[in-house]
């Protein structure tokens, strides 16, 4: 992946402020104060997205990225724990391992992160 100064910085960044879950669940907020810091658009970060699943003790990830309207962008991704039921329940979709959503806040951030880790607890009592 060629990596732009900006987007280096951004990988920095979501490396070093990313939240791993004992249940093996990562997520991140990319604030839109960051973008306007390092001159990015929103969407600049797409290339970033499958970082997280890189981790060996991720299983599932979520990227929320503010938008300039303020609400938050969610990349739900996944190695094998399906996660478009949860974007769904957020007026979102995709498919089981690759899904998106728009949440209004980051209050509603707090419940999607909730709903992913039920959803892998739930996946991974089978198992």
């Amino acid at each position: 992946m060629d990596l732009t100064p900006a987007l280096s910085k951004l990988y920095g960044y979501v490396l070093s402020e990313q939240t791993i879950e004992p249940s093996g669940l990562a997520h991140v907020v990319l604030p839109q104060r960051l973008f306007s810091d390092l001159s990015l658009e929103c969407g600049d970060e797409d290339a970033l997205v499958p970082l997280p699943g890189n981790l060996t003790t991720v299983k599932v990830w979520l990227f929320f990225i503010e938008t300039p309207q303020g609400q938050y962008r969610v990349h739900f991704r996944s190695k094998a724990i399906n996660v478009n039921a949860v974007a769904k329940a957020f007026n979102g979709g995709g498919h089981p391992l690759a899904s998106g959503a728009f949440v209004p806040d980051l209050a509603t951030v707090g419940q999607v992160i909730e709903q992913m880790q039920a959803q892998i607890l739930a996946a991974t009592a089978v198992d």
